[in-house]
Parts: C-alpha cells; structure tokens; sequence
C-alpha cells in the first residue's frame, strides 16, 4: 500500500500556521507548526536555517509577535479548542516565559505592540462584544477602547504611538477602517469602503489597506489629506498588504482565478518589480526580511504542506526554508484542478475537482463543502480530498455563492440567502459530475466542516434523494439555538446577513434554513463528528440532531471529542476523525 491510500501519513505531516512573525531586524522568523502532534512556536535563523522550538506545553500555541525590540515573542494559548485566549511572553535569550494575560472569555488570537514595548492591542469580548482593549504588558490590566456599535477586529499602533488603526465588521459583510487616540478619545471612521486591514508605513504618513470594491483591491489612504492611491486594482482580487523597512516598497497576495503570488511594487512609481510563486498553490501571507532585500511567504499546494519560503530579491532565488514533508517527493499525488458550471438559477460557480483515477459512472463521488461560508476551496494542502481521491471517489468542491476570490457582488450573493442558493450550487456541482460521466448516481457523499457541515445537512434534508451517505463536521443545525449559543461575533455576523429571529419575517428564514426541522426527509445514514468545547458550533448542535436522527429511526453516529474545540488541533484526534470518516464513506459508497 501506497503511503498517500493511509490517512494517517496525509494527516501527520506538519503544517505551517499563516501567521508568522519576522523579527525587527529582518533576520529571524517566528512561526508555529504542529510536528509534534501540537502547534509549538519556533525560531528560524534565515541565516543558517537553524530551527529552535520556543513552546513545549503540548496544549498548542498560535500567532507568535515579536516585540519591538526583538527579545521577546508573544504568543496566544486557548484551553482544548475554547478559543478563551491568553496571551505567554517568552524571553528568547533565556527561554523563561510567563502569562502577560489570562483570559476566560472569547476573543481573537492576534495581537500587537505599542512602539515602546509597554502595551498590547488584543481584541477581547470581556464587555460582551469584541472590542479593542489595551493590555497593559506588565500587569494585565485591560483598558477598553471603543464603544460603538461595531465588532472591532484588529489593531495597530501608529510608529509614534500617538494613534491607533483598527478595522472592524460593521454591516452585512463589511468592515470599515477607524483611528483613535490610544485612550481611546477622537474615534474617527475612515471614508473607505469595505476597507480592512491597515498597516501603519514607516513615517506614520500613510495606512495600507485592502478594499472590497468590485474586487479586492489594495490602496494606501494619506491621512493628512484623506486621499487614496491605489496600488493594486483589476479582475483579480489583491489583499495581505505589508510595507518594506523603508517603506519604498509595498507587497500584496494577488489571487489570480485561484492560483496565489506576492506581487512586489515600488510605491512611488507603481512598477511592479517581482511576482513570487514557487508553483501553482496558495499563498497566505507575506511578510518583508532581511531589511527589506527577501520576502518570506506561508505556501502550500496540493503536494506541499503548509510552508515556510524565502525568495532573495536580489537573486531572484526562491526555496523552502521549514523542512519539506519527508518521503513525499516522488508520491503520486492527484492534481487538483478547476471547472465552472451553472447553478438553477443560472449563476456560473467555480468549483475545485479532484479527479479519481478510477472516476466513471460506476464510481463513487464526494461533495466536499467548504466553510466560512467566506472562504475558498484552492489548490491548497488538504490531506482530507486528497485522501479520498486516492481511495477512488472523485471529489468536488464548490466555491459556491458567498465564497471569496470572486468580487464583491459574488462574496455577497448568499445575504439573507444562506442554505437556498448556496446549497444549489453544490447540487449543481453533483449534477456536473453526473452529466461529465464521473460518477455513479447511487455512490455520491457529502461533507464539510463548520458552514461546509451546516451545509452537508441542508443537502441531507432538502435535497435526500442524492446521497449515499452524509458525513458532517463541526456544524450548526438549528439557527435558533446556534444564534443563543454562539460566540458573539459571530451573532453579529447572523443579524446582518441572515436578519433577527425576534422579528416574525426573519424567524421564517431562520427555520426554513435550519436542517433540524426537516430532518424527517432525510434517507442516507449520517455521520456527526464535533469537539465539546467548540464556541463556533457548540457541540450542543451536534447532539440535539442526532438524539432528532437516532428519535426516527435514521442510521446516525456521532462522534465527540472532549479536548477539542472548532477543529482538531490534536494530531491524534484528526487522524480518528478523518479515518472514521473514511470509513464511513468506504461502507456505504463501495
């Protein structure tokens, strides 16, 4: 047997976090990956390519930040997957460490420094919605910054520490760009639209931004005169924006129709004057090294886990720089690759297809449904589709209405749609596959996680007659009680794109999309995989549908883990997760 047909060596191989750190002298990078079986930060010298481990709690670390002088690396660690953020300081010299911030409350992982190394930007929801607060780094003690109406997001100082930019999701799905004063005082919106994501540039003059317009498109907004160059603007969509040391230089990720670059541009000209990409793959962030002569970019594809690279701008030179996944160079990998197709209602959706070497009408199929929905299926890493091509199922994954990567008006197709014309994509997608001859009618699967598993058990319940067998992952079923129970940033994302189930007009779309109601058309046996102490999907979801399955007689298993949260940050979890669903789907599609 082949090592790519064995789950657990796809789900084993180590994976590069996106968010990594370079130091402020441009010479060491701070990342987390899970070779351990758990997620560790580590520092890599660019120099000598010399990788020591910074973390070893076994309980996962995430997001490591440098501090302004570059002794110390910040980092968060949630309690089995609660997403209850505190925040470790661990001195690089010494390797001592010790909690800057202990948090038993939701909130968001990222953080960022005041110039005088004395306070941290952190988003927390201690008030009872994500605000930006400032911790101080000695004591702890939190100050709240704003109070609007808002769910804030991230912050950053400006580099003389007398203001702060942070964006913030503000109505449907858009996010708007604000400034204050580090107390907290002259709190003022920026005129951009749909614009995320500032970066302070060197003199303090400008803030880097990236706006959906009609696509994603990168800007630089002056605050002296509110003007706005753009630096990136066309059909593709642009984002992760990051200046050079000497702010000459900016460079973003630009998606073109899925395949990933960091284009490189001289600000003042425009020139674009390098465009990175080791193959055809996916990029996640960027970050400028080595006093602004490299670039150190996360990539991965369909046979590269997610990586660590460094490309020389002075040699053009491009290669790896975390270890490469061992014994899988020459591994007949299965190339993913991209097809478009109409939905009922006429709309064309792109969508991803792994493409079984067994594939014919007497094959078996999956539909394989992302989440977010404000997300993309790309030719990333993904040991799951690989796995199953592998096995013989040819593997579909739409990016159906709601999905980023395709302009605004796309992205914002499913607003008070959810679960009507997003799960019509995917049944358009299977319908592909049929009228393509790839598949058998009678062997086709669906699954997904968190939305994608929401998802699956729409296609389960409005659409029965499809399925062999439906596997969900981390999922919600009931918007009702998924509205009271979740985290509150996500409530908010519900009120502005699927309405409020106190008013009698939007209760009617919460229970028309809410699988649990009609679980009596379901046919197919269902399988239910979740973590006790997710806040996204709480496991409550997963039980209240499967007590509902098990209550009509519906061959339903359901299979928690205690120690896990949104995902399976356990490498021993995931490797049971997907190796059950594997044979799941082997039992009941052949």
């Amino acid at each position: 047997m082949h090592k790519l047909l064995d789950i657990e060596f796809l789900a084993r191989a180590p994976e590069v976090e996106v968010e990594f750190d370079v130091s402020p002298t441009g010479d060491r990078v701070a990342f987390t990956d899970n070779r351990t079986g758990r997620f560790e930060v580590y520092l890599l010298d660019l120099e000598t390519r010399a990788i020591r481990q910074l973390t070893d709690h076994g309980r996962g670390a995430t997001c490591p930040c440098f501090s302004p002088d570059g002794e110390h690396v910040l980092y968060a660690q949630d309690h089995d997957g609660d997403e209850r953020w505190d925040f470790h300081l661990v001195h690089l010299a010494t390797g001592r460490s010790r909690c800057v911030l202990e948090q038993r409350v939701a909130g968001y992982p990222t953080a960022s420094w005041s110039p005088d190394g004395r306070s941290l930007l952190i988003t927390s929801a201690r008030d009872g919605r994500f605000t930006l607060h400032r911790c101080d780094v000695e004591t702890g003690a939190l100050t709240p910054l704003t109070r609007h109406a808002f769910n804030d997001e991230r912050g950053v100082y400006s580099p003389d520490g007398r203001w702060i930019a942070f964006d913030a999701h503000t109505v449907g799905q858009d996010r708007g760009i604000f400034v204050i004063a580090p107390d907290g005082s002259g709190l003022r919106a920026l005129p951009l639209s749909d614009a995320a994501d500032p970066q302070w540039s060197p003199d303090g003059r400008f803030l880097l931004f990236h706006s959906m317009r009609e696509s994603e498109d990168v800007g630089v907004f002056e605050l002296a005169t509110g003007q706005v160059r753009w630096l990136a603007e066309g059909r593709w969509d642009e984002w992760g924006a990051a200046w050079s040391p000497d702010g000459q230089h900016v460079l973003y990720l630009e998606n073109e129709d899925g395949a990933h670059s960091v284009c490189v541009v001289h600000v003042a000209s425009g020139e674009r004057i390098a465009r990175i990409a080791p193959e055809d793959g996916v990029i996640e962030r960027a970050r400028f090294a080595r006093g602004g002569r490299s670039v150190v970019f996360e990539f991965s594809n369909h046979r590269t886990p997610n990586s660590l690279w460094e490309y020389r701008l002075d040699t053009h030179a491009c290669e790896q720089i975390t270890p490469p996944l061992e014994g899988a160079q020459d591994a007949p990998f299965i190339a993913p690759y991209y097809v478009r197709y109409e939905s009922a209602d006429g709309l064309t959706v792109p969508a991803i297809v792994y493409p079984s070497r067994q594939a014919g009408r007497d094959a078996g199929a999956i539909l394989l449904i992302h989440g977010g929905p404000t997300w993309a299926y790309h030719n990333f890493w993904h040991p799951a589709a690989q796995h199953f091509a592998q096995m013989g199922y040819t593997v579909i994954g739409p990016n159906y209405r709601g999905s980023t990567g395709y302009g605004r008006a796309y992205q914002n197709a499913n607003r008070y749609d959810i679960g009507r014309g997003d799960v019509l994509d995917c049944i358009a997608g299977v319908e592909w596959l049929l009228n393509e001859g790839m598949a058998s009618r009678d062997k086709i699967g669906v699954t997904g996680a968190s939305q994608g598993g929401y998802m699956t058990m729409m296609c389960l319940t409005k659409y029965p007659d499809y399925w062999a067998a439906g596997s969900s992952l981390i999922g919600f079923f009931n918007y009702f009680t998924e509205f009271e129970a979740e985290r509150e940033d996500l409530r908010y994302w519900d009120l502005q794109n699927m309405g409020d189930p106190s008013k009698p007009e939007d209760a009617e779309r919460y229970r028309d999309r809410s699988p649990i109601f009609f679980i009596d058309r379901v046919t197919a046996p269902v399988q239910l995989i979740a973590g006790r102490t997710d806040p996204r999907c709480p496991a409550a979801e997963t039980e209240q549908v499967y007590r509902a399955l098990r209550s009509r007689g519906i061959p339903a298993e359901m299979i928690l883990y205690e120690n896990e949260g949104h995902g399976f940050s356990k490498v021993e979890n995931r490797i049971d997760a997907y190796r059950r669903r594997a044979e799941f789907f082997a039992q009941h599609l052949g």
